[in-house]
């Protein structure tokens, strides 16, 4: 596909001419001159001899041959050329015109980028072959639902989004799921031992290696959050070991009201409300009140009151 750019105005093209061939040399008469026929501009060339407009056209086309498609005719007749001078008895036209140009292709559509995986989860796309083949399993089909682990596939794979070669994206955080879907793998390698479908044998290679490298990220992402939570827990326990703190002034007034409460008991949290509070010039007195954990509500009602 190509596209065209818009025509030369006729100032346009006075001027071009005007720097190629000479403002002086301008004239209905004699010389060169610039006309509209209300599509295009165009030149006339309006010579005595054929051999100076030819050599005036050579000029044009140095001047402007790259860029624009010239088209030259000479030795127009009357009959041809309706306003040409009296004085002449042919002259040449020359149009100048836009190059067409290549269009630039049209872009394919994108396929969204996929969500973002839940933590510790992965995503495995089953070639197409594969699920059209897994479709007609007793597994996908629900009949063996009895077993757990067959049903926590069953569920993944229908909870899958079609895929651009026409096949399915799974998400799972089982390496379960995982583990049986290998097992279909081998299955689907088994029934095309006696007359293989190079398609389904295809994507049997294929899932076979996917569901690898997912088993592998899937276990080290496990891994690393089950390292991170080992880290948590001390500071987790230290916090619920501080146990809530609620921070109290007594107005000028006698009045006690709560003024913060922190969940964690955070010693430095509780520091800052108790100093914040001593330098409100309102406030007599700041002092904090701890609630333990196995307390119940009544208690720290009654605590508190």
């Amino acid at each position: 596909m190509t596209t065209t750019p818009r025509s030369l105005r006729k100032s346009d093209l006075a001027r071009m001419m005007g720097r190629t061939l000479g403002k002086d040399t301008r004239s209905a008469a004699h010389g060169w001159d610039v006309h509209h026929d209300g599509v295009h501009a165009y030149v006339t060339l309006n010579f005595t001899t054929r051999a100076a407009d030819r050599e005036m056209f050579e000029e044009i086309r140095e001047a402007y041959g790259k860029r624009y498609r010239l088209r030259f005719t000479e030795a127009l007749t009357t009959d041809e050329y309706e306003t040409m001078p009296e004085a002449y008895d042919g002259c040449s036209v020359v149009d100048i015109l836009p190059r067409e140009t290549p269009a630039a292709p049209a872009q394919e559509p994108q396929q969204a980028p996929a969500p973002a995986l839940p933590t510790g989860h992965v995503a495995v796309d089953l070639p197409a072959a594969f699920d059209t083949w897994f479709a007609d399993t007793r597994l996908a089909l629900g009949h063996d639902d009895t077993d757990p682990e067959c049903k926590a596939t069953r569920e993944a794979w229908q909870q899958g989004t079609p895929t651009a070669d026409g096949g399915r994206r799974i998400t799972t955080d089982s390496p379960t799921v995982l583990r049986v879907l290998t097992e279909y793998t081998d299955t689907l390698f088994t029934a095309n031992q006696d007359e293989p479908d190079p398609a389904e044998v295809q994507a049997a290679e294929t899932l076979s290696m996917r569901l690898q490298t997912a088993r592998m990220t899937l276990r080290n992402a496990q891994a690393a959050q089950a390292q991170q939570a080992a880290q948590e827990a001390p500071q987790a326990a230290q916090e619920a070991a501080h146990g809530p703190v609620t921070v109290y002034v007594t107005t000028t007034d006698g009045e006690r009201i709560e003024y913060a409460h922190i969940p964690n008991g955070d010693p430095t949290r509780v520091a800052h409300y108790l100093n914040a509070a001593r330098a409100i010039p309102t406030y007599r007195d700041a002092s904090t009140q701890h609630l333990t954990a196995d307390r119940s509500a009544a208690q720290r009602i009654k605590r508190t009151a």
